[in-house]
């Protein structure tokens, strides 16, 4: 069990949150199984919670990992439960280099189709000079609801920094 506290800023605006969390995580033969739970509250959006069940493996030696990440939503200003399934597979190129296949589809149970979007996205990762500076392009495919479902391509470029005890972390 933990508590977090900070400041979350987005291209809405900037809010301050404060919440808890609980995670347990369990093996079982070659696969990994976590639970996670976490309830905030933001000062732009009030209570939120997001529970989240995690199946993972390392296939491959090490060279690639296998993730199915299960996530529901709750927020206190808006109707419904959302939920997302992702399936993400890992894979190491070389020591700073990644790529990740992804599927991930969107659901609310508050209309009057359940599912809103399916997206499947190629994303390119590599550590930038700094152990803890990444870059990544991600090119998609995707289909929405609100678009009729026809087909749509998108790219992200991201920029990532992790701050902390970088010596214990691995990204791939």
């Amino acid at each position: 069990l933990g508590v977090d506290t900070g400041v979350r800023i987005r291209s809405s605006g900037v809010a301050w949150f404060a919440g808890l969390r609980g995670r347990i995580y369990r093996t079982f033969g070659d696969w990994g199984f976590r639970i996670t739970d976490r309830f905030r509250w933001f000062t732009d959006r009030k209570f939120t919670n997001e529970t989240r069940l995690d199946v993972e493996r390392v296939i491959f030696k090490t060279k690639s990992f296998f993730r199915s990440s299960t996530f529901g939503r709750w927020f206190e200003k808006r109707d419904g439960y959302f939920v997302e399934q992702n399936f993400q597979l890992f894979h190491k190129l070389a020591e700073r280099t990644g790529v990740v296949l992804q599927w991930r589809t969107l659901g609310e149970t508050q209309i009057d189709e359940f599912f809103k979007e399916t997206r499947v996205r190629l994303r390119f990762r590599q550590n930038i000079r700094w152990r803890w500076l990444f870059g990544e392009i991600a090119p998609s495919i995707f289909w929405k609801e609100k678009y009729d479902w026809d087909t749509n391509v998108g790219i992200r470029f991201r920029i990532e920094v992790h701050f902390g005890n970088l010596s214990k972390l691995k990204f791939f």
